[in-house]
């Protein structure tokens, strides 16, 4: 089994020095072993992500406020 783990995002820069962030996109990439124990453990992303997004990762959550981010699952 192997993860892989990307965060992307263009940055813009204020005439104010600030910066802004636009498009934010999590994509995640994920295996997991052939079989019935892969099969449950793929099937419980979803709901995991939803969690970490509304409960857990309070940076998405600040950074939402200004801008979409998006959680991806590639696999």
């Amino acid at each position: 089994m192997s993860s892989q783990y990307n965060a992307r995002q263009p940055i813009w820069y204020s005439a104010t020095g600030g910066n802004h962030y636009e498009d934010l996109t999590v994509t995640f990439r994920l295996r997991f072993p052939e079989g019935t124990g892969g099969d449950a453990a793929h099937g419980r992303i979803p709901a995991a992500l939803q969690v970490s997004r509304d409960r857990d990762c309070t940076v998405s959550r600040t950074v939402e406020a200004g801008t979409p981010v998006e959680f991806v699952v590639d696999g």
